[in-house]
């Protein structure tokens, strides 16, 4: 395809390598100008691939820095966020610079046919020989393609449309104004998804031969004044959906979210945040104990459990700024910069760190913690997608065994249908009349 004078879309699922492909594809072309627009999250990431990948010379570049610039095996290599070349004066350098390859990772962030990130995408993309998307997110609408594809084929006649006529093509439209999507035609829909074909390479991670992880279901007894809370929030909100047959997913899911809380052992309220019991914490410690010296990576969706989890986990240092505990974590969130979040990243793969807490919307992409033996979910995301993302993190190349998962479930708790709606892959909407049903029944 690149040869050619087309794009390719490398659609991979998370923990398969497309940053290495990449690499490797932009030393078979040849390239001696790359160019890397990604999240903000994973520059440092891309520096030490690239390092790793190539000749082994070292990537520099200081985190304050709009780029990194780095001679790599002979290539020139500038890696930026998407963030940034909204910016016209950055993207006029970049275009300036005249790079022969575009690598866009986590391309699905530049879906949107008319935002300034897409537009400023296609631009510079318009200049640039070889153009590579890498994404291991599903797509959740069709609609979404036409921007990606635009930018690695756009003289296709079906990618170079507008989108007014892509959509009136593949939709089906209806409402006051005659304009509101209300569903997909088959015939459009075939006919777009035959157009990816010829740019997309799919592949999933049986290729690997990677060791198939080995589930544990932890049961947690929630204590006394947990299963009080507990009960009491369910009935309340039995009461609240009994009689009422429609639900958005939106209000449904921020229910199941003050249920999820309880299981984690805290209560949120106008009045703040109040703990009320410590039974899931304390058999996650157990499980910690129990591997002492082993690299373990803990998913929590709660600040509160994260908090909660650090404390215990000997996060204290003594006066010489060891930790006083066999016990080293890192922590990966949402609200960490840039540079931590790398550190703890390298720590962690390094061995300086045993264990690893992180978010997993946070911890979902562009991180490696293959160094892990085992995956302890806390509190989970209610996403299939954000799931797959945050076991591909330790689940992928790098990988020395089988990684032990351990889902710890409150008995008789919402944590099991959450859990089994992960597990077998449930759609959003499936999952959402899933938890639906249950608040009904009371």
């Amino acid at each position: 395809n690149l040869r050619s004078g087309v794009g390719l879309y490398v659609a991979h699922p998370p923990g398969l390598g497309k940053t290495r492909t990449a690499i490797t594809i932009s030393q078979i072309m040849k390239a001696h100008r790359v160019l890397v627009l990604c999240p903000k999250s994973v520059k440092a990431v891309w520096r030490d691939e690239i390092k790793k990948w190539s000749a082994g010379e070292e990537c520099p570049g200081p985190f304050d820095e709009p780029w990194y610039i780095s001679m790599c095996s002979g290539e020139d290599w500038r890696i930026t966020n998407y963030d940034q070349i909204v910016s016209k004066v950055h993207e006029k350098a970049l275009a300036q610079w005249q790079p022969d390859m575009l690598i866009l990772d986590e391309a699905h962030r530049a879906k949107g046919i008319r935002t300034l990130r897409s537009l400023a995408v296609r631009r510079l993309a318009k200049n640039i020989p070889y153009r590579l998307a890498l994404s291991g997110t599903p797509s959740h609408s069709p609609l979404d393609w036409l921007a990606q594809y635009k930018t690695l084929a756009p003289t296709h006649p079906l990618w170079s449309q507008s989108f007014t006529s892509y959509r009136n093509r593949v939709a089906i439209l209806g409402g006051p104004y005659g304009n509101w999507v209300q569903g997909f035609d088959p015939t459009g829909m075939a006919e777009a998804l035959e157009a990816t074909r010829p740019f997309t390479h799919v592949a999933n991670k049986d290729v690997l031969n990677l060791l198939e992880p080995i589930e544990t279901i932890i049961p947690v007894e929630l204590d006394k004044d947990e299963r009080a809370a507990y009960d009491r929030m369910k009935k309340e909100l039995f009461i609240e959906f009994a009689n009422g047959d429609i639900a958005d997913a939106t209000t449904v899911l921020t229910k199941i979210l003050r249920l999820q809380q309880i299981t984690s052992g805290f209560v949120s309220s106008t009045g703040g945040i109040r703990r009320i019991g410590t039974s899931k914490l304390d058999a996650c410690m157990e499980l910690i104990e129990e591997r002492e010296g082993s690299q373990i990576v803990v998913a929590c969706r709660f600040l509160e459990d994260i908090e909660a989890l650090k404390a215990r986990c000997g996060w204290t240092t003594n006066e010489d700024g060891s930790f006083n505990t066999w016990k080293k974590p890192v922590v990966i969130t949402g609200g960490i910069s840039e540079k931590s979040r790398y550190w703890a990243q390298r720590n962690f793969q390094d061995g300086h760190a045993n264990i690893a807490i992180v978010q997993p919307k946070a911890g979902g992409v562009g991180i490696d913690l293959s160094a892990a033996s085992t995956l302890i979910l806390f509190s989970a995301e209610l996403s299939t997608i954000v799931w797959e993302q945050m076991l591909g993190r330790v689940w992928r190349p790098g990988q020395k065994g089988a990684v032990q998962v351990l889902p710890l479930v409150a008995e008789r708790s919402v944590d099991s249908l959450i859990y089994n709606g992960l597990k077998y892959k449930m759609e959003a909407t499936g999952l959402v009349k899933l938890l639906l049903e249950y608040l009904k029944r009371g």
